[in-house]
């Protein structure tokens, strides 16, 4: 997660630091190959990069929770950092958004609480790569000449694949937007892990207002669909955010009667806006992603594909509320998003 910015001039020669006081007596080299998850080459949503893209990979060794190597890897340029033997924990950063140099030499220990937030999307509107993270326990032995590490993306992905006019009326409506609500596009590592923090300000799309025009969280649009029509095979939308590890229960515990709550305002969706060809104006079809998950989460690396959704009734006038069973019938599919038979290295 390290952008090519972070190397004023960019050499060929792959940045190789030793740091701690350790004395370079019991050091030898050691090859570090960082694998890259790939899946088929789905373009971003707007004028950006494949979810494939990647730039750079920033290796920090630790022994014993104290910084004792960290380097830059480029694809296809090899990076070789001088280790001791015994367990080692490493991290790895790829795409990582931060230009400055501090970041890497502030982490002294893996328990560092001041590692800076990553900056998933890029900005508030988005960004052209998806960041990646590995935390590894290791063993560097004599015998070691090659360690590889296997990052993982930090964003969840979402899909949409088809939408259908099954309005009971037989009337035609019309597809204005889709967005995610309520969705965060940063995440915190605190210590030697990373969790979504609340709040407001790392949401996009808050409530369903103010939305975002950029693609990776809003898609507008204006398709027509009458009675028993669908939209046609090339209609998949595909959005990206950060995790977000608040869950129903967290949410409930902050009320008195968590009976009376029937809108989730914390809580990541998938919106579906429609007009229909009358008096009413826009209602929304939000399906709340944290129902779909095992751990009543929305999490890293995974995958929440909605291969289908049949509109059958009016839909909720805000884009908080859950939609209700008469209103429209889909699933949601959740599943690890990576193919492992397909690596890049660096």
């Amino acid at each position: 997660m390290v952008t090519a910015a972070i190397i004023a001039a960019c050499t060929k020669t792959p940045e190789t630091v030793q740091v701690g006081g350790l004395q370079s007596d019991g050091r030898f080299p050691v090859s570090i190959s960082v694998d890259v998850p790939k899946t088929a080459e789905t373009k971003l949503n707007g004028p950006m990069a494949s979810e494939n893209s990647t730039d750079s990979a920033l290796v920090i060794i630790f022994d014993k929770n104290i910084t004792e190597a960290y380097g830059i890897a480029r694809t296809g340029e090899p990076l070789t950092l001088d280790l001791t033997r015994g367990h080692k924990t490493a991290w790895v950063f790829v795409n990582f958004q931060y230009e400055n140099k501090d970041f890497y030499k502030n982490v002294i220990k893996n328990t560092d609480q001041d590692a800076p937030d990553a900056t998933l999307l890029g900005t508030l509107k988005g960004g052209d790569k998806l960041e990646m993270f590995a935390n590894e326990e290791i063993d560097i032995l004599s015998s070691t000449e090659t360690i590889n590490l296997s990052v993982k993306r930090l964003a969840a992905k979402v899909q949409i694949d088809k939408i259908t006019n099954n309005l009971n009326s037989g009337s035609p409506m019309t597809i204005k937007r889709i967005f995610l609500c309520d969705a965060y596009n940063k995440l915190y590592f605190t210590g030697n892990d990373y969790a979504s923090q609340e709040k407001s300000s790392d949401m996009v799309n808050v409530g369903g207002q103010n939305l975002s025009s950029y693609p990776w969280f809003t898609e507008s649009m204006n398709i027509t669909l009458n009675s028993g029509q669908s939209t046609d095979s090339n209609f998949k939308k595909t959005f990206y955010c950060a995790p977000n590890s608040i869950n129903e229960a967290d949410y409930l515990d902050r009320f008195e009667d968590p009976s009376q709550v029937d809108a989730f305002p914390l809580l990541t969706k998938l919106v579906v806006e429609v007009e229909f060809l009358s008096d009413f104006g826009s209602v929304y079809y939000p399906i709340c992603l944290h129902d779909y998950d095992p751990r009543g989460i929305v999490a890293s690396n995974h995958f929440y594909h909605i291969k289908e959704l049949k509109i059958k009734h009016i839909g909720s006038p805000t884009p908080e509320k859950r939609i209700q069973s008469a209103m429209a019938d889909f699933s949601v599919e959740v599943i690890p998003w990576e193919e492992h038979e397909i690596n890049q290295e660096f």
